[in-house]
């Protein structure tokens, strides 16, 4: 039910309603030049009301909703990485916005707050930011607490940086650092043993640390990838990237001639030791733990920096699925083929990653096109 008042030289009006916990709550507004025009505002609130609008949530600050909405969705039901983003984000947005009401953000507000986010942090991660928060305002319209998209054409600003797949090793610095790796890898270097299946294969960390014997094929000289290890939060095995990251890999035979010789380096020290490993990982090492990201990378930084390659031109351990990449490209292997070898869900995806590598190629590709071409004319 609505009232109406005239206060000074406008209207206004309240409704009232109970939600569906018998609540009672009310809402006014005003400033409206006649009463005719309040009324009809009245009315669209109460039919919004009778379709099951939770218009009486737009008042609740934006970082409860926030809150509200990433624990009813979101937490439980992600990768503990994803998850431990979110109160990053509602810090972020307590400290901006203070208690403002999610119905009082409007998309002038919202792009001033990314304005001022990207002076201080990387253009991914404000179109992160951005993207969580466009997927809570979705929700928070399909439930008719809000009708409007604030995030929509919003402009994501901050430092671009270097995109990761910039990041990659010449050819031939690539066949050195291969080429040391496997000459310094065994059992008592496990690191080194990583990076040289991570260059081999184009496997992401958490796959190459995720690795167990029965994953190895000695016979077939393959890598089965079913799994990853969490070497962040130290959870243990966590699923793979995503569905299509569950594949097999073929390695060359000097890959499983390596991992052969590790196996037998292994279960000399579990027996000399007493040590045991219940889940079976090739990585297990003689700290009694699998391998740490951490372990891997550092032990990449020395090879490079022993191979002289400069600080500002090494490249950390997911450099080395780039490299791997570049060099296949550039052997001209199918792009179908890399496709399925890295676990990307679908060729987009690696066309899209590796535009500036396939550009790089074309010319190449061209010439070839031309020599096949100039044979029919003969």
């Amino acid at each position: 039910m609505a009232s109406y008042e005239k206060r000074g030289t406008g209207w206004q009006f309240r409704i009232s309603w109970q939600d569906e916990q018998g609540k009672r709550h009310t809402k006014s507004n005003g400033g409206f030049r006649t009463k005719k025009l309040a009324e009809n505002a009245a009315h669209d609130l109460e039919v919004k009301l009778a379709h099951g609008s939770h218009i009486d949530r737009a008042d609740l600050p934006l970082v409860d909703y926030w809150h509200q909405w990433c624990t009813t969705y979101k937490i439980g039901k992600r990768a503990v990485a994803t998850e431990y983003f979110y109160p990053i984000i509602e810090t972020t947005l307590k400290d901006y916005f203070g208690d403002t009401p999610l119905g009082k953000i409007t998309p002038l507000k919202w792009q001033a707050f990314l304005n001022d986010y990207g002076d201080t942090h990387a253009r991914s991660t404000s179109s992160k930011v951005n993207g969580y928060i466009r997927a809570m305002v979705r929700t928070a319209i399909n439930e008719q607490t809000l009708h409007t998209d604030f995030t929509f054409d919003a402009e994501i600003s901050g430092e671009r940086g270097v995109d990761e797949a910039d990041k990659y090793l010449q050819l031939d610095q690539f066949a050195e650092l291969v080429n040391l790796a496997h000459e310094t890898a065994d059992f008592n270097h496990l690191a080194t043993v990583a990076v040289y299946v991570g260059a081999e294969s184009g496997m992401r960390v958490a796959e190459v640390l995720g690795l167990t014997w029965d994953c190895v094929d000695f016979e077939a000289n393959t890598l089965t990838i079913n799994k990853s290890w969490d070497y962040i939060h130290h959870t243990g095995f966590k699923p793979t990237k995503n569905e299509s990251s569950n594949r097999t890999v073929e390695v060359l035979p000097a890959v499983t001639d390596l991992l052969r010789q590790v196996k037998v380096q292994q279960a000399a020290w579990m027996l000399k030791t007493g040590q045991r490993d219940k889940h079976n990982c090739v990585f297990y090492s003689k700290y009694s733990q699998v391998l740490t990201g951490a372990a891997c990378n550092k032990a990449l930084k020395n090879m490079e920096t022993k191979i002289g390659i400069p600080n500002d031109d090494q490249i950390t351990f997911h450099g080395l699925r780039h490299t791997h990449v570049s060099y296949l490209l550039s052997e001209g292997i199918d792009i179908y083929y890399i496709s399925k070898r890295l676990g990307h869900a679908g060729i987009q995806i690696t066309m899209s990653t590796y535009s500036h590598l396939l550009d790089a190629q074309k010319s190449k590709q061209a010439s070839k096109a031309m020599v096949a071409l100039d044979k029919l004319a003969r």
